[in-house]
């Protein structure tokens, strides 16, 4: 993906966290009939193009990197964590931060692969929310040190959520200003949806348009997050996955007790950084008024 940021353009990549932790997910396709995996473009004379298992594209998407870099174009990084990957969010973040890269942080938000709903998810999401608590105060004890300069909010985002300015009623541009067009030229609110019900387009491409995500934030399905002090952060979250567990696109996320963590933390990991920059940038005028 080429996403443009002002008069730049860079290249953004998805990595489904760092290392063994990004194969757990994205592998090369296996046909079934053959038993092979797709040709492995990589120097590694180990690799092999004939595995009977999917292969992790780990190595070679950091190679790619790597070559990006040296060519001076750095790429932004779409980062997924979720229930089996955010322990590695740590080195996932020096990875990242420690190389100069610049990214957004994606929570997952479905447990086990699977939307299925019900009163036992209740217990499910909470542990997941402690363990999301835990893997990313890691993270942000982590780049509290001072040997990492990172221009904050946009250089480091945690995706659905606005630091730098107040979210409108929904986290995102679903059912306003975003649409999915699929390669047989039917349409989807987004693309978390793809995969289901989709809409044939008509002349009146906005009524279309519209038939794809028939939700409304006017009609909430719980006054809770009217209320909390961080609403105009997060919005309540991503509504398809609210739909998909809560049974209402506009209600409490299932991870609002992480977001009521993170928000605040990251504030004041903002704040620990603007200060060191502050430090940084006086002990380099006083360096400088020493040499004279």
């Amino acid at each position: 993906m080429i996403a443009t940021y002002g008069a730049k353009a860079t290249i953004s990549i998805s990595v489904d966290g760092y290392g063994d932790y990004h194969d757990l997910y994205r592998v090369y396709r296996t046909n079934e009939k053959s038993k092979r995996t797709l040709p492995v473009i990589s120097n590694n004379k180990s690799d092999s193009g004939n595995a009977h298992h999917p292969k992790g594209s780990w190595s070679v998407i950091n190679k790619n990197i790597e070559i990006l870099r040296r060519n001076g174009i750095v790429p932004y990084i779409n980062a997924m964590v979720g229930p089996k990957t955010s322990k590695g969010l740590p080195d996932l973040a020096r990875w990242m931060f420690g190389n100069g890269m610049i990214g957004t942080i994606h929570v997952v938000r479905n447990l086990e692969d699977s939307w299925a709903s019900g009163s036992h998810r209740k217990a499910q999401y909470g542990a997941y929310c402690d363990q999301l608590e835990e893997d990313f105060e890691k993270m942000f004890q982590e780049l509290e040190h001072e040997r990492y300069q990172i221009n904050l909010p946009r250089w480091m985002e945690v995706a659905e959520l606005y630091f730098d300015n107040p979210a409108p009623d929904i986290c995102c541009g679903i059912g306003t200003d975003h649409i999915v067009i699929k390669h047989d030229g039917t349409l989807a609110s987004c693309p978390m949806t793809v995969h289901e019900q989709t809409v044939i387009p008509t002349e009146d491409l906005f009524l279309s348009a519209k038939e794809t995500f028939k939700a409304s934030p006017d009609d909430r399905g719980s006054e809770e997050c009217l209320s909390c002090q961080w609403f105009k952060v997060c919005a309540s979250g991503c509504p398809v996955a609210n739909q998909r567990i809560r049974g209402h696109a506009f209600m409490q996320s299932p991870l609002c007790s992480f977001w009521k963590y993170v928000i605040p933390r990251y504030v004041v990991f903002y704040g620990t950084k603007l200060l060191q920059a502050k430090k940084n940038d006086m002990t380099a005028i006083w360096s400088g008024v020493e040499a004279k």
